[in-house]
């Protein structure tokens, strides 16, 4: 139970901005005043990917001064708090800026180093793929001599780009090869559990960021307007293999969905589909309908729900496993074609390639349900 005294607002009014003059302020209230609203600098803009303004009446001194002011004063106990509260020799402090990742850091992770999940893709998709994917996400490589030889000493690290470029941070994941259970893969590859994942801005000392979506770099400059959200960076990377069309991003885990909707804004005039993992599918339906209120037009993929046998329901599957276990990942497309006919789309040509290419191709889009996008 929250026993605060000053707590957020939480009847829904917004107030304007101190900081970005923007109706999206929520005000601290006084729970033993009568819900009284605190001064106006007292609060949060819930627009936390542009403005970050963000007042704590704890952190800045104002309840010490408060309670301080009340024990030493003989008068009624609320008399004239609010006059008084707003002559405290009160400290405003912002909510703390993004502090980038330093360029130098970055560069060094993706140099070419030893990476289980690039060797994964390598052995998946061939070496060209892997490295337009690593080029494509950032991916890179952290070095650690401590980690016990039960597993690689390289971590992966998924760099959290935002789509100005700020580097915000990086999670650094270990993985370890184990035996495949589809046809055409010798090994895959599962997270090591033992070593939870880490953060790059902790490795720094670095305060805690607002968070991005991983990927969210791609929605920069694109002509793409499907994007397809997902629960894990793993399957996100891995599902851009095969959705070559769309573009793949991912939470960070189920329990992140609301990084979606603080990060609505680089959402706006595209088409999101979000793709949650076995058992999530009712969370993320209910969160999802938070998307209305932005104008963004989405869908919730119920195909793991649908087609998910008991056996891969018990391992957890996520939509990255189905595609693995469906059919192999289609072959990469030549930079050029010489002769066309002009009849087709550069869609539809790409598809036919695909289709000569793999078989396979088929049978992916009709058990996928996938339409072919077209440029008017």
């Amino acid at each position: 139970m929250n026993t605060y005294r000053f707590q957020f607002d939480k009847s829904g009014k917004k107030f304007d901005c101190p900081d970005c003059g923007k109706k999206r302020f929520v005000r601290y209230i006084d729970r033993e005043k009568g819900n009284e609203y605190l001064p106006i600098e007292f609060g949060r803009c819930d627009r936390q990917d542009h403005c970050t303004y963000f007042t704590d009446p704890y952190k800045s001194g104002y309840a010490d001064e408060i309670f301080k002011s009340e024990r030493t004063n003989s008068e009624s106990l609320y008399t004239n708090t609010r006059a008084r509260a707003r002559v405290l020799p009160v400290k405003i402090s912002k909510a703390p800026e993004i502090k980038p990742i330093p360029e130098s850091y970055f560069t060094d992770s993706v140099k070419p180093a030893k990476n289980e999940l690039l060797f994964y893709i390598r052995d998946l998709a061939g070496l060209e793929k892997a490295k337009q994917i690593k080029a494509l996400y950032n991916i890179g490589t952290y070095q650690n001599p401590n980690i016990p030889r039960t597993c690689a000493r390289e971590g992966t690290i998924y760099w959290y780009i935002d789509d100005k470029g700020v580097i915000r941070t990086g999670k650094i994941m270990q993985y370890k090869r184990v035996a495949s259970d589809t046809m055409y893969l010798k090994a895959d590859i599962k997270r090591v559990k033992e070593h939870k994942p880490a953060w790059v801005h902790n490795e720094l000392g670095f305060e805690n960021p607002p968070k991005c979506l991983f990927g969210q770099h791609l929605l920069k400059n694109t002509t793409l307007d499907t994007i397809a959200i997902f629960e894990a960076e793993k399957t996100a990377v891995l599902s851009s293999i095969y959705l070559p069309y769309f573009i793949c991003l991912a939470t960070g885990g189920s329990e992140n969905f609301n990084r979606i909707i603080e990060n609505v804004a680089a959402l706006k005039g595209k088409k999101v589909i979000l793709y949650p993992d076995l058992m999530k599918f009712d969370t993320w339906n209910a969160k999802a309908k938070e998307l209305r209120r932005f104008g963004i037009d989405y869908s919730v993929s119920h195909l793991l729900e649908e087609k998910a046998t008991q056996e891969e329901r018990k391992a957890g599957f996520d939509f990255a496993d189905y595609l693995l276990r469906m059919a192999p990942p289609i072959p990469e497309l030549p930079v050029t074609i010489k002769k066309v006919q002009p009849i087709l789309t550069p869609q539809q040509m790409n598809l036919e390639k695909m289709k000569t290419k793999n078989h396979d191709v088929i049978s992916l889009i009709g058990r996928l349900e996938l339409e072919l996008i077209t440029n008017s």
